[in-house]
């Protein structure tokens, strides 16, 4: 019997993808470890790197380059709290987030 050893990789995903089919050589995510340090690399070996600042979203817990804004949440003593999510979860996190 094979045994497989699971590892685990950072699992980024290109700028916009949110916005695009998950389909194509763009929609492989980063294989290289979690909390690496410079771009991010799919198996074919591209690279690319994230957009700053990125959101995570409130959904999913993935980053997003492109959030959408669910709430603003306003504190007695200290900054305003913004929720966001991903464009794919925000319609469905309206009342979850």
């Amino acid at each position: 019997m094979i045994s497989l050893k699971r590892t685990h990789i950072c699992g980024a995903l290109r700028p916009g993808f949110e916005l695009r089919p998950p389909i194509g050589v763009n929609s492989i995510p980063c294989v290289r470890k979690p909390g690496h340090i410079g771009a991010h690399e799919d198996a074919w070996g591209k690279t690319w790197f994230s957009p700053a600042p990125s959101v995570v979203c409130c959904q999913c817990k993935r980053t997003t380059a492109a959030p959408v804004t669910i709430r603003s949440i306003e504190t007695g003593s200290g900054p305003i709290v913004i929720i966001q999510a991903c464009p794919g979860c925000a319609p469905r996190a309206q009342g979850a987030c």
